[in-house]
């Protein structure tokens, strides 16, 4: 996946639709779309036992696949907005530094839960989760490679964790995404995890939609009905913004990501 560096005119910039997660600037008579770095959400879900249906063999993984994980990794992450204008090689190395220091407990400590999806020998999805000094489960890295997507993989993956993780007594699940990797974030939310906004992430959502409300005000192209639609996600996000900046003024503490150390 590349950044965007499309020519247009001031005018033309001001009705581009933002995507969100997203940077969008224009200088030098273009518009330029890039990864927002800052953007990352912190979500969670409740512990509980959920029905496995798998379309591959799920086992636990060892560091004998990590071989055969960094192709899987790369062909998972290439086209993603996590690895955006990075160079295979680049990938690559990061495939194995992570890898790496999942299996070293360089995240926190390897959990048995974790599962990879195998077909044919082949490794064609991972959920690997890790327990933090604190003692929460965490998911380090979830992945499912393209030919494989759509077919419930990470939905069997994360449910046999699940269990796994109950049977052990954990009580929550925590997991982090960048804003603008839609498909992560559509997945995690049809899954049930639940986004803990901190600042960064509820600016960007506020921002995307007073945007999205000036665009649409502009051109008068949308109805009444989905133009209030549009004026209560903006509305929303501005309420969260002032709940977590009282917050901060009553703690005295201005927190913008929660801890995962």
């Amino acid at each position: 996946m590349k950044s965007q560096h499309i020519p247009m005119t001031g005018d033309e910039f001001q009705r581009l639709p933002h995507r969100l997660g997203w940077k969008h600037e224009y200088y030098g008579d273009k518009a330029h779309i890039t990864p927002s770095a800052m953007a990352v959400v912190t979500a969670s879900l409740p512990v509980t036992r959920r029905p496995v249906a798998a379309p591959c063999v799920l086992r636990p993984p060892s560091e004998n696949d990590m071989n055969a994980l960094i192709p899987a990794y790369y062909a998972a992450f290439a086209d993603t907005i996590d690895y955006c204008d990075w160079e295979m090689k680049a990938i690559v190395k990061a495939a194995q530094k992570n890898l790496t220091g999942f299996f070293a407990g360089a995240r926190g400590r390897p959990l048995p839960a974790a599962r990879l999806a195998v077909d044919a020998g082949k490794i064609v999805g991972a959920a690997l989760l890790v327990e933090k000094k604190d003692g929460r489960a965490f998911l380090d890295l979830l992945f499912v490679i393209p030919g494989w997507r759509r077919q419930g993989v990470a939905n069997a993956l994360l449910a046999d964790a699940l269990n796994a993780l109950h049977d052990a007594g954990y009580p929550e699940l925590s997991s982090r995404f960048m804003l603008g990797n839609e498909a992560s974030r559509e997945w995690h939310h049809r899954f049930g995890f639940v986004d803990r906004p901190d600042r960064w992430m509820a600016m960007a959502y506020y921002r995307h939609y007073q945007h999205e409300w000036e665009r649409q005000q502009a051109s008068g192209a949308l109805s009444p009905a989905a133009m209030a639609a549009v004026t209560a996600q903006r509305d929303r996000w501005d309420a969260v913004i002032e709940e977590l900046d009282a917050l901060a003024r009553k703690e005295g503490v201005y927190v913008i990501f929660p801890s995962l150390d």
